[in-house]
């Protein structure tokens, strides 16, 4: 058991803190550790001596209190900064953050500016979803983490430090990209390497149109992954002349009536011949009942059937997945498996839209995809 290079514990609820702090605490060895479902208090003393961790993911029981909340317990922090010299993945999610947080044991005084902030050399992936970063905005991110090629941003105002100079550089050299609506449109100036681009909803109500994110896209986009709970007209019109090199799509979208979702078919299978997509992932989700279900559900396949058809047709097409209601249809074509994008499409097309959050973020190739 000392000998243990991996722990996935998936529901840190259902076990009590000291056996966890037991278990895990004395496996020196240890180079990945997941917790999800974690109390704060459940890291203590004991997990300190965990310094050769490579790959760290930390998600809280409690969105509200530590999002909107006071910062983490130190000896929290401490097991992260513990191994900033060995660790190539942090993911901290649905918590909050003190980058700059002072440690008795690492410095002798709090910092008195972001530069005081320790080099995460090793690190590529920096996961901070739904995580509140306090001290965001002073934070030299290019300093402070030279390798990161994949982050998804925390809940912070995106214009609070996107738009810093200083920053720039940092954002330039990102491969993969997760935001909100409004973090995006702040940062696609500087996103000119992103080749892997996920937009989400905005929490607030006051989120700005999906078109202006689409329209702002970086040509060098070959993966795009679009939550909205709505389908705007002419978005998919946009989404073929900012993203000509697409070759993979998931498209996650709420609609008001069976009506809404027919028209979602109608313009992707006029959208599709357009780009060279390889992987196509589409939910499409409605609530509003029709007075015949029945008659409803027949018409929703003969649509969604055409769009099945054409991406079936396409030479550059690998493997789609359509979802909407009660119809479900799948393709694939051999020799997908040999692509890098065949495992981020077989992630996220037999997880649920509640299975998505746990979906981690895959460090995105430096090459091009093969077309």
């Amino acid at each position: 058991m000392r000998n243990l290079r991996e722990v996935s514990l998936l529901d840190a609820a259902k076990c009590r803190k000291d056996q966890i702090t037991k278990a895990i605490g004395s496996l020196v060895h240890l180079r990945h550790l997941e917790i999800w479902g974690l109390k704060f208090s459940t890291l203590d003393q004991s997990m300190e001596n965990l310094t050769g961790l490579r790959s760290i993911t930390l998600q809280t029981s409690d969105f509200v209190d530590h999002c909107r909340g006071a910062p983490p317990p130190e000896r929290v922090i401490k097991v992260v900064y513990n191994c900033r010299s060995t660790l190539e993945r942090l993911s901290i999610l649905h918590a909050s953050w003190e980058p700059l947080k002072c440690l008795e044991d690492l410095k002798p005084a709090h910092p008195a500016c972001a530069a005081d902030i320790s080099v995460w050399t090793r690190l590529h992936t920096l996961d901070l979803r739904y995580t509140s970063v306090f001290g965001m905005e002073t934070l030299d991110l290019s300093a402070a983490f030279p390798s990161v090629r994949c982050f998804a941003s925390p809940l912070n105002t995106g214009a609070s430090w996107t738009v810093l100079p200083r920053n720039s550089r940092f954002l330039s050299n990102l491969r993969l990209f997760h935001g909100c609506r409004r973090t995006v449109e702040s940062a696609s100036p500087s996103l000119s390497k992103t080749r892997c681009l996920i937009i989400t909803g905005d929490l607030d109500a006051l989120q700005p149109p999906l078109i202006n994110c689409v329209q702002r896209l970086p040509p060098t986009v070959q993966a795009l992954e679009l939550a909205s709970d709505r389908f705007p007209p002419l978005l998919l019109d946009v989404l073929a002349t900012s993203a000509p090199q697409l070759a993979f799509l998931l498209l996650d979208l709420t609609v008001a009536t069976h009506r809404e979702a027919l028209r979602v078919a109608e313009e992707l299978a006029v959208f599709l011949p357009r780009l060279p997509l390889s992987y196509v992932i589409v939910r499409c989700y409605y609530h509003l009942r029709t007075r015949n279900e029945q008659l409803a559900e027949a018409e929703q396949s003969s649509h969604w059937d055409r769009v099945a058809s054409v991406a079936s047709s396409l030479d550059t097409m690998k493997a789609y997945y359509l979802s909407v209601k009660a119809y479900e249809k799948r393709g694939r074509r051999d020799g997908a498996e040999d692509d890098f994008l065949y495992g981020r499409f077989t992630e996220l097309s037999v997880h649920g839209r509640a299975i998505l959050r746990k979906v981690p973020l895959r460090p995105y190739p430096e090459e091009s995809i093969p077309q």
